[in-house]
């Protein structure tokens, strides 16, 4: 992982660029796909510094295996230190009635996100809902799955693959790892296929930022 580098560093800005969720990068590590992540979205993702110092190298005792989350080279932990993105941060936790260090993650990257015009990758729904009222882009980790089989990053087969190895630990997303719902997530592939050529086939990983990619998925899911 490259060393924390403060908020007022020089930062690449806008879309083709995301910043990831701790959630994000503990299934992935957890299902032995890190390495994925990292070619899809390297050789610089972001993630908050607070998402590495404290939910991730704190609890290095309890959980070792996030130690290849913190040696990922093409993870890069950014602080949040401008005076305004501290505010915003300050004042979601208070609406969020947040104590400690609880929700910092999702405040900081909403912060960042704000801020670069990166993508957050996240499933936390309060966060999500705070995001999307702050301006910032947001897709699920499913829907992210998907759009990777969509642009031709990896086979669909694969890709569900993946989706079944994260979900079966956690039982979360919108489609389920059971048979059922793999017609469903071929549908979803078919359709972000649709919404990258209306949107001019954008450079990976752009088509992420494309505002209700996340409500496509789930009206594919309804409408089958």
């Amino acid at each position: 992982m490259n060393e924390p580098t403060s908020d007022k560093a020089a930062q690449p800005t806008g879309p083709g660029f995301v910043c990831l969720d701790s959630m994000v990068l503990i299934h992935f590590n957890r299902a032995g796909c890190l390495d994925v992540l990292g070619s899809w979205f390297g050789p610089r993702a972001f993630t908050a510094q607070v998402v590495t110092e404290v939910e991730l190298r704190d609890s290095a005792g309890r959980h070792p295996e996030n130690a290849a989350i913190l040696s990922a080279e093409w993870l890069e932990p950014v602080a949040v230190d401008d005076i305004e993105d501290i505010r915003l941060v300050a004042e979601l936790r208070r609406r969020w009635g947040s104590s400690g260090n609880k929700d910092r993650g999702e405040a900081d990257i909403i912060a960042l996100c704000r801020r670069h015009g990166w993508t957050a990758i996240t499933d936390d729904e309060v966060g999500r809902k705070a995001a999307g009222e702050c301006g910032v882009s947001r897709v699920y980790m499913l829907t992210a799955i998907i759009a990777a089989a969509s642009s031709g990053l990896i086979a669909p087969t694969e890709a569900w693959n993946l989706h079944c190895s994260i979900e079966r630990r956690r039982r979360m997303a919108v489609l389920s790892p059971d048979d059922a719902h793999k017609p469903v997530f071929m549908a979803c592939i078919n359709q972000l296929k649709k919404v990258d050529e209306r949107q001019g086939n954008p450079e990976w990983p752009m088509i992420l930022a494309v505002h209700g990619l996340d409500d496509v998925v789930v009206r594919t899911r309804r409408n089958m």
